[in-house]
């Protein structure tokens, strides 16, 4: 799920929250407001899939966060993520040293991927990644 479906839904959930515990709101505006949400959340998904300027504004690109044991610091930096968690999703993963990681991603929806080894001739995975080189 990445940042705009997050959004849609606690709106979602928002709205029916208010519908439902506020006797000053009509149901019928309720239902409007829950079915343009639904719209929105359809026609940003149609055009984010075949349109790519769509899709870039949407969502994010996923952010090298580490590379053969070092830290791209302006990277961290960037995307707010902090140390502490770096060393979370290291150990999370089983490895006590980030010496042992090749590649830590921080993905579009927010989450980490830690690698522990890698094949630069076929990391096609990798592909799309901001600040891999390879």
């Amino acid at each position: 799920m990445n940042a705009f479906d997050f959004i849609v839904t606690v709106a979602l959930g928002s709205t029916l929250a208010a519908v439902a515990l506020n006797k000053d709101i009509p149901l019928a505006d309720g239902a409007l407001a829950f079915f343009l949400f639904i719209s929105l959340q359809f026609v940003i998904t149609w055009l984010s899939v075949r349109f790519k300027a769509v899709k870039n504004i949407v969502t994010s690109q996923p952010t090298l966060l580490l590379f053969k044991g070092e830290l791209i610091s302006e990277n961290v930096k960037k995307e707010r993520i902090t140390v502490e968690e770096i060393h979370l999703s290291a150990r999370e993963k089983g490895f006590q040293d980030l010496k042992q990681v090749d590649v830590m991603v921080l993905e579009t929806t927010g989450e980490i991927t830690v690698l522990g080894q890698i094949d630069s001739g076929n990391a096609s995975a990798l592909k799309g990644i901001q600040s891999f080189e390879r």
